[in-house]
């Protein structure tokens, strides 16, 4: 396959012209895009075509926040709040769904800097869309809530506490959430140790492990 090799956590993605090719989409995850294009909801990739071997998605112009300079400014008060906002939008999109069923809504369930494409609006860094949707599925708003708070704020062994209690206030508020933080911290230190535990490379295993202990630490 030839194009240009896109950043984020999908390493098969290859931008050619318009559109991006990348491996197969799982069933659920392109039923959920299907859903937000007839929403008309404009933050999530349009699946053009799909089989057992690839996918064909629209490109969405931007850049994922992949670098550490990027990483930096996703985190700034305006940027968070934003992407809490659309994970909100499609949350509320998606509750009451078939797709959802029984669940509270649908979940997104990798939700990163890394998974979120931006640009550059005069000064302002603005989350455009959310991208790999391969792990979508039944749940509840507070696991990706949980998710955000883990993945956007910065934490782990060199993170300043204040700071990262801060940037948790500004995606609680933007997102909406009125039950308290002491939940969230709970699935934070839950998904944690799940990627902890399932995690291929020692140090991804150990990097993840230092986060729930952080986490335990200053949060808790």
């Amino acid at each position: 396959m030839t194009g240009e090799l896109l950043g984020g956590r999908d390493s098969n993605a290859r931008r050619l012209g318009r559109v991006v090719q990348r491996g197969p989409t799982p069933d659920f995850a392109a039923q959920v895009l299907r859903h937000l294009k007839r929403s008309s909801w404009p933050h999530a990739p349009t699946l053009i075509a799909r089989n057992a071997e690839g996918s064909v998605l629209s490109y969405v112009d931007g850049t994922a926040a992949t670098t550490r300079l990027l990483r930096h400014e996703a985190a700034e008060d305006d940027p968070l709040a934003a992407v809490a906002a659309l994970v909100r939008q499609f949350h509320d999109l998606m509750a009451g769904t078939d797709l959802a069923g029984d669940a509270e809504t649908v979940c997104h369930n990798d939700l990163d800097p890394s998974n979120t494409v931006y640009r550059w609006i005069g000064q302002r860094l603005v989350p455009v869309a959310l991208v790999d949707w391969d792990m979508a599925a039944p749940g509840s708003r507070i696991t990706d809530l949980a998710q955000m708070c883990w993945a956007f704020t910065g934490v782990g062994p060199r993170a300043d506490p204040e700071i990262v209690r801060h940037r948790i206030g500004v995606i609680t508020a933007a997102y909406g959430w009125e039950c308290g933080l002491d939940e969230v911290v709970e699935v934070m230190l839950a998904r944690q140790q799940d990627a902890a535990d399932v995690s291929t490379g020692v140090l991804s295993a150990a990097e993840n492990e230092a986060d729930r202990r952080w986490t335990l630490r200053h949060l808790r």
